[in-house]
């Protein structure tokens, strides 16, 4: 995060949480935690930030640019692990899906 700031990048990074809709996620719902799950300062800063006008435009654009490519390879091609091991080999398999 320190890297980017430096650089004069604004990163805008999802603070997590949890999703309902899926059935598989044992964790209690938000209101029967107790205490704070975000600790560290970055976080907290980064999900002050994303309650304001300004950042919450550019965050959703996300849903419409990059995280469908990435539904697409997954749920569509089936593709959802590499197959080959070593850098170069897994290399070569993401340009074949990314090619795809």
């Amino acid at each position: 995060m320190a890297a980017l700031e430096a650089s004069k990048v604004e990163p805008l990074v999802a603070i997590g949480r949890t999703q309902l809709h899926r059935p598989y996620d044992f964790r209690p719902p938000p209101a029967a935690k107790a205490g704070r799950q975000v600790k560290e300062p970055w976080r907290i800063a980064m999900e002050a930030k994303l309650e304001t006008d300004n950042a919450k435009a550019p965050h959703k654009k996300r849903k419409q640019t990059v995280e469908p490519v990435f539904g697409i390879i997954k749920n569509a091609m089936g593709f959802v692990r590499f197959r080959l091991r070593g850098i170069s080999n897994v290399a070569t398999e993401w340009k074949l899906v990314a090619l795809a």
